[in-house]
């Protein structure tokens, strides 16, 4: 017995990864254009970032896909919490207000289920604000972006999926439009 429990234990903690400093690198250098281009001051040019939105979604799939991410709420896991779920919402707020991305950022998110997670649990600084904000706060006062994740709900994980229907009803959505 003891035997099958060491067996599976191991067999998860193998499928289990790490985030890696480059590609939470590259989220950060999108989030800091991207809180210079919506502040009103100017950010790399759409189809640059739009190059390297690409670039890290493939990355992302390639590193990441089908692997369960070791992320805690505390240590030096909060700065990739911060800095993934701050791209969650940057990506989500841009496909919505300026240009859409490919992969659009919902389909990214319903393919990882640590974005997921922070687009539910996670907090970013956004806009220079001194604290911290709750992704699901920012997405709650904004039904399109409800709408975009809404879209791709049916391939998420069903925890959060059932999470995501409690934060943000149907039929809050619907009566906000």
């Amino acid at each position: 017995m003891i035997c099958l429990t060491i067996l599976g234990t191991s067999y998860t903690w193998a499928n289990t990864k790490k985030l890696d400093n480059k590609s939470l690198k590259m989220a950060k250098k999108l989030n800091k254009d991207r809180e210079k281009a919506f502040s009103g001051n100017d950010g790399m040019p759409l189809n640059e970032f739009m190059d390297q939105w690409a670039a890290l979604a493939t990355r992302l799939d390639e590193l990441y896909g089908g692997h369960k991410i070791r992320m805690k709420k505390f240590g030096s896991h909060v700065r990739f919490r911060q800095g993934f779920a701050q791209l969650a919402y940057l990506g989500l707020r841009m496909h919505s207000r300026v240009s859409p991305l490919s992969p659009s950022p919902q389909e990214l998110i319903s393919r990882h289920p640590f974005l997921q997670e922070l687009v539910l649990d996670g907090s970013c600084y956004t806009g220079g604000g001194r604290y911290p904000k709750k992704v699901s706060d920012l997405i709650a006062v904004d039904p399109d972006i409800q709408h975009l994740l809404r879209k791709e709900i049916e391939k998420w994980e069903s925890g959060n999926r059932e999470k995501f229907d409690i934060l943000f009803p149907l039929e809050a959505t619907k009566s906000m439009n």
